[in-house]
């Protein structure tokens, strides 16, 4: 039976109506929810949710940390790597670790030194060949040195500070000098640059691309006046020189290895549930 042209134009708008109202959308996904609900009424498992708010969040605070947007990836790492805390821990609780201690952080610690004790000690050609296989372990990352004035008080910085700088004043006599913010600005790279300065002000100061000065940069209370003095290039040590290093790194590897064997097994005690944000049609 063919529809008539005011079935079809009726048609249209419910459609309309649908794709448009909010509503229509939060009754849909309600009844999806009850769904699942009624699906795994039957199943004992624990289950672990991962809301988007949580998600959101620690997405943000990585990429303020990198000072980008993560990739997909990266992304990924992060939902996964919740989900494996929230294993570790309800597995802790259930085997009584919270005995000891009740605060998450240890109890989530103490059960991975537990699935991960028996590691065995490496070999000399092991290490070797851990060493080669494994270059970015061991390669540090790019890193800058920088010349810095501080004042510890804004209203004290003089507003000829940047003039005087870049026509070449001794920035040692000026400004509050002491030992503590000198380190932080040695060999530092970018993730320190970002701790140090917060998110929107050290992106400015990792797109520095010559050597003149520049500021005022404010951090806090803080105003710095920086000029890069140094680029210190990736470099990858002997083995000689870092052996004990990646000892250390071959048996965190290892025992990851562990862990991650014993995650497999108790994955299947848990019903995962990601949650997706809702996109709601204009």
């Amino acid at each position: 039976m063919k529809l008539s042209e005011v079935d079809k134009s009726v048609a249209k708008s419910v459609l309309r109506f649908i794709r448009r109202e909010p509503l229509v959308h939060f009754l849909g996904l309600a009844a999806l929810l009850f769904l699942a609900n009624a699906m795994f009424s039957g199943d004992d498992r624990e289950i672990i949710t991962f809301d988007v708010a949580t998600q959101e969040y620690l997405i943000q605070t990585q990429q303020d940390l990198l000072l980008r947007p993560l990739s997909d990836d990266e992304k990924q790492d992060i939902i996964d790597n919740f989900i494996e805390e929230e294993i570790l821990f309800r597995e802790a609780r259930r085997r009584g670790f919270d005995n000891s201690s009740r605060i998450r952080t240890l109890m989530i610690r103490n059960m991975r030194f537990f699935l991960s004790q028996e590691t065995p000690q490496p070999s000399e050609d092991g290490l070797r060949s851990f060493y080669q296989n494994n270059p970015e372990r061991f390669t540090s990352s790019p890193t800058i040195s920088y010349d810095h004035v501080l004042f510890r008080n804004p209203d004290e910085v003089p507003n000829d500070t940047l003039t005087k700088l870049r026509a070449g004043a001794d920035h040692t006599r000026m400004g509050n000098r002491d030992g503590m913010s000198g380190i932080i600005l040695r060999k530092v790279n970018q993730r320190v640059i970002a701790q140090a300065f917060g998110p929107e002000v050290a992106p400015e100061i990792v797109a520095i691309d010559d050597d003149l000065w520049r500021g005022p940069f404010v951090s806090g209370e803080d105003v710095y006046f920086l000029r890069v003095a140094k680029r210190h290039e990736s470099t990858l040590p002997a083995f000689e020189d870092i052996r004990d290093w990646i000892e250390a790194n071959w048996v965190t590897y290892m025992r990851r290895q562990h862990v991650e064997t014993a995650l497999d097994e108790m994955r299947e005690n848990f019903i995962i549930d990601v949650q997706q944000p809702v996109e709601v049609a204009n």
